[in-house]
């Protein structure tokens, strides 16, 4: 009579301790999406340039989970964008404190030294980041968009650091454009169409592709009847 007690008290527990597991799963798969999705809004509001809303989407993000560094650097990127630059680079800077591995808060760092000037330094930066992190398209995006936006841009840095993301996910349309934008930089009028007209096809919805496309007929045309 007791061991059937024993037993059953056994399962009962096992039953109990497999639904308290199952919860743990299902909650923290909720907030992973959760997370995600608010992530994803926080990144639209910063590129449509609604700063404010930005901020507030990465600084409670941050709040809920300050072990995930990409909200310290997308709160260094609103602050960048809003010409806060001290802001940015203890964003950045804070990122690091929490993890190391923060490459994405590196490519930040080095931003800031492009603009100031200071290219081996942010050199340094930048090939830190990339170390470890060969297949990481986002990350060879980030520091080829650090070196093309910068306030000293340099395409000739940028180009294969875009080129490189383009080859390891080249179903992203944003990198067609970034690789568009760094060729028209160096002057490079066909290669910057190509990429224009393959970010297209990867995304119609993006008016100002159609925009950077028409710059260049222009430049074209206007090229074409001075010769």
């Amino acid at each position: 009579m007791k061991k059937s007690i024993f037993a059953a008290f056994k399962i009962e527990k096992l039953n109990l301790m497999k639904r308290l597991f199952y919860v743990v799963v299902i909650t923290a798969t909720y907030i992973m999406n959760v997370s995600a999705q608010k992530l994803e809004d926080g990144i639209m509001q910063l590129e449509n340039e609604n700063y404010g809303d930005a901020m507030k989407t990465f600084i409670k993000l941050n709040v809920m989970d300050p072990k995930n560094t990409i909200y310290q650097y997308y709160i260094g990127e609103v602050n960048y964008a809003l010409e806060n630059y001290e802001g940015a680079r203890t964003a950045f800077n804070k990122g690091l404190e929490v993890s190391s591995k923060c490459d994405a808060c590196r490519v930040g760092l080095a931003k800031l030294d492009l603009d100031n000037g200071n290219f081996q330094e942010a050199k340094k930066q930048i090939d830190a980041a990339l170390k470890g992190n060969s297949k990481n398209h986002f990350i060879h995006a980030l520091a080829g968009d650090a070196y093309l936006k910068s306030k000293n841009p340099r395409a000739i840095d940028a180009l294969p650091l875009l080129v490189k993301a383009r080859d390891i996910d080249p179903s992203v349309a944003k990198y067609w454009i970034k690789l568009g934008d760094a060729y028209f930089l160096n002057n490079d009028l066909g290669n910057a169409m190509n990429s224009y007209e393959t970010a297209v096809k990867k995304d119609k919805n993006d008016p100002e592709t159609y925009v950077k496309m028409a710059r260049i007929w222009s430049s074209s045309k206007q090229y074409d009847l001075a010769n």
